[in-house]
C-alpha cells in the first residue's frame, strides 16, 4: 500500500525534525518547506494528504499559504493543522483552517490528532473527526484535544485553558413538537453561530445530540471565561429568534482548567456538574467551583445528575489516557 503524503513548511528545522519524526513513525512519507514562496511553487504540483503549516515563515507567510490552500479547488479539502507560536496570528486568520495548535507541541498528542483527522490506512475503523450533521468536531476528537492541551499547560506554567459546556434548553420538547427536520435545523443554525462566535484557535464539539464543548484557549483570567460564555448566551438568543422568530436559549457549564487536571474526563466530569446547577440559576451559567461542587464528583451523587454518558469515577482503579 502506497504511505499518505504529508508535507511540512516550517522553517524551523529543530520543530521540522520533530514533526517529520513523529509523522514517519505514524506511516506516512514526508516533504520538508523551508520557505513560504517555496511551498507555493510545490503546492501547484504536489497533493498532500495532510499539511503542517507553520504561519511565521519567510517569503510567503502561512497565512497567504493557507488562503492559497483553501482557493484552490484540488486543494482545499487537503487537512490543514496550524501550528504556531503566536496566538495572535491565528486570530488573524480570514480562511478556516481544520486545526490550530499553539506551540509547544506534545508528540504523542499531536500524533493522535494528525491520525484522527487523516489516518494512514483509509479503510481503518477509525471514527471520523467530525460530526456529519455539523461538521463541528466529534466527540472523541474533543476529548483528544483537550489531553492535548493538559499537556501543554503542565508544559508551560500559567498557561490556562477553559471549557463552555452549552446546552440547548428544552431541546427535546423542540424535537417532539416540531419534528427532526426543525431540530436538525437549530442544530445546523447553532454550530454556524458558535463558528462566527469563536476565535480560530479555540475548539468546538458537537458532543451528543444538543450538547455542544468549547475550549477556549490561553485565558488571562476567570473573568475572561465568564465574558465568553456570557456574550455567546446573549447572542445565541438574538441570533436564533433572528432566524426563528423564537426559539430556545442556552445554559452553561464553564471549568477554568489550570494543571491540577490531568485527564479530559475530570474536565468532562466537571463541566457537567456546573451545567446542572447552570439549569437551575437564573442566569444560565455557573463555574465549576471545586469548593461548593467537588463533592458531586463521587460517583453516587453524579450518577444522580449524569447529562453526557460519562461512567462514575471509580476511585479504585487506575485512570487511562485517551
Amino acid at each position: 500500500m502506497t504511505k499518505p503524503f504529508a508535507m511540512i513548511i516550517e522553517d524551523d528545522r529543530d520543530t521540522v525534525a520533530i514533526f517529520r519524526h513523529l509523522l514517519d513513525f505514524a506511516g506516512y512519507k514526508t516533504e520538508i518547506i523551508l520557505h513560504g514562496e517555496r511551498a507555493i511553487d510545490r503546492l501547484k504540483i504536489a497533493k498532500p494528504d495532510i499539511i503542517l503549516l507553520d504561519l511565521n515563515l519567510p517569503g510567503i507567510s502561512g497565512v497567504d499559504i493557507l488562503n492559497f490552500i483553501k482557493g484552490d479547488e484540488r486543494l482545499k479539502d487537503i487537512p490543514v493543522v496550524v501550528i504556531t507560536g503566536y496566538a495572535e496570528m491565528a486570530l488573524g486568520l480570514d480562511t478556516q483552517t481544520d486545526l490550530v495548535l499553539l506551540k509547544p507541541v506534545s508528540v504523542d498528542q499531536l500524533t493522535n490528532l494528525i491520525l484522527r483527522l487523516r489516518p494512514v490506512d483509509e479503510d481503518a475503523s477509525l471514527e471520523k473527526p467530525r460530526d456529519e450533521l455539523t461538521g463541528l468536531y466529534s466527540r472523541n476528537f474533543f476529548i483528544s484535544r483537550m489531553g492535548y492541551s493538559i499537556e501543554r499547560v503542565r508544559q508551560l506554567s500559567g498557561s490556562l485553558f477553559g471549557i463552555i459546556f452549552l446546552d440547548i434548553d428544552d431541546f427535546s420538547t423542540y424535537e417532539k413538537e416540531k419534528g427532526a427536520d426543525f431540530s436538525n435545523f437549530l442544530l445546523t443554525e447553532t454550530a454556524e453561530f458558535l463558528r462566527a462566535n469563536i476565535r480560530t484557535i479555540d475548539t468546538i464539539s458537537r458532543f451528543d445530540r444538543d450538547h455542544f464543548f468549547i475550549q477556549i484557549e490561553d485565558l488571562s483570567t476567570k473573568d475572561t471565561l465568564v465574558k465568553v460564555a456570557q456574550r455567546l448566551q446573549n447572542n445565541y438568543t438574538e441570533h436564533i429568534r433572528t432566524k426563528l422568530g423564537s426559539g430556545p436559549t442556552v445554559s452553561a457549564g464553564i471549568v477554568y482548567c489550570s494543571e491540577e487536571y490531568l485527564w479530559p474526563e475530570d474536565i468532562i466530569t466537571d463541566a457537567d456538574i456546573a451545567l446542572h446547577f447552570a439549569k437551575q440559576d437564573d442566569s444560565g451559567l455557573v463555574g465549576f467551583n471545586p469548593v461548593l461542587h467537588a463533592s458531586y464528583r463521587e460517583p453516587h451523587k453524579y450518577q444522580t445528575i449524569q447529562r453526557v454518558g460519562l461512567s462514575p469515577k471509580d476511585p479504585t482503579k487506575p485512570r487511562s489516557r485517551q
